[in-house]
C-alpha cells in the first residue's frame, strides 16, 4: 500500500447493499462484534419508511483509472427531523484505519446532521 491511500466518501445507494453487507461479513470475520447482518435484513431495512432519517456513507478505495474499488469504510447518521440528537455509527476495516478515513466519513456526517 503506497504512503498516500486515495479513496472516495459518497452517499450509499440502493445498488450498493450488497458490497455493505459483505463488508460487514469482512469486518465481522476479522473482529467478531456480534453483527448479523443478512442480505435479506439490510435490504428490508434500507427500504423501511424510516430510512429517510438515515444517511449512510461508504469510503470506497480508487484504482488508479478514478473508479471506486474495496468498500473499506461505512457509516451512518440516524437524525430525526424532530429531533435534536442523532446516533451514528461508523467502521473502517482494521487494515486501512489511521489513514484519516474514520475522521472523513464522521465530518461528512456531522455536516449532513445540520
Amino acid at each position: 500500500m503506497s504512503d498516500e491511500l486515495k479513496y472516495a466518501i459518497r452517499i450509499m445507494t440502493e445498488s450498493d447493499i450488497v458490497s455493505v453487507v459483505n463488508f460487514y461479513d469482512e469486518l465481522e470475520a476479522l473482529e467478531p462484534m456480534g453483527h448479523d447482518i443478512t442480505l435479506e435484513s439490510f435490504t428490508q431495512r434500507y427500504h423501511e419508511p424510516n430510512n429517510r432519517y438515515y444517511t449512510r456513507l461508504l469510503a470506497q478505495l480508487m484504482n488508479v483509472d478514478g473508479s471506486e474499488s474495496k468498500l473499506i469504510g461505512y457509516g451512518f447518521i440516524l437524525k430525526r427531523d424532530d429531533d435534536d440528537t442523532a446516533a451514528t455509527r461508523l467502521h473502517v476495516l482494521p487494515e486501512y484505519r489511521n489513514h484519516g478515513i474514520g475522521s472523513s466519513i464522521y465530518q461528512r456526517l456531522e455536516q449532513q446532521a445540520r
